[in-house]
């Protein structure tokens, strides 16, 4: 009898158990949140200082201070975009520019190839510039997919290449 008072208890108790201990219900599905912050895809950016100038005999009038940058590859040589900003202090302006007026016109270009850029700085009536050793370069190299992506940046506009490639400050 007491066996049988076990068993009793032992199936009654299984079967609470197995009714009570039922699968949830699934909820409904929420809301999409906000789509995350792009992500660079392969742009590439670094920080140049001018620590040095030197006097570019071969071109007139003209100092020179170059960069050995390993983000120039042959990719971003032959394919995309390569830009080139001057600032010193956050504010970046897109390279080539011309600044003055007649008789003293001062350019600042740049040219590349894989792993190096070089700065020219030049004055139009030949006198020593004396270029500054605290200005900044930012080199960004976009490739040709990213810029197909955003058809509408203004390269010119570091603050927009910065903002839809994302890239450090």
């Amino acid at each position: 009898m007491k066996t049988r008072k076990l068993f009793v208890a032992a199936v009654l108790l299984l079967s609470i158990g197995i009714t009570g201990c039922s699968k949830p219900e699934k909820g409904e599905k929420g809301e999409t949140g906000p789509a995350g912050t792009n992500g660079n895809a392969n742009v590439t950016s670094a920080t140049l200082n001018a620590s040095t100038w030197t006097w570019d005999s071969s071109n007139q009038w003209s100092y020179a201070t170059w960069s050995s940058v390993s983000i120039l590859t042959s990719d971003a040589v032959n394919s995309g975009a390569v830009m080139v900003y001057e600032g010193s202090s956050g504010d970046w302006l897109a390279c080539p520019y011309t600044i003055g007026a007649n008789p003293i016109i001062i350019s600042t270009n740049f040219e590349y190839q894989v792993n190096t850029m070089t700065v020219y700085k030049s004055s139009s009536d030949g006198q020593n510039l004396n270029p500054s050793t605290s200005i900044q370069y930012k080199l960004v190299c976009i490739p040709t997919r990213m810029m197909q992506q955003h058809p509408n940046i203004d390269l010119k506009n570091y603050k927009q290449v910065e903002a839809a490639f994302n890239l450090k400050k």
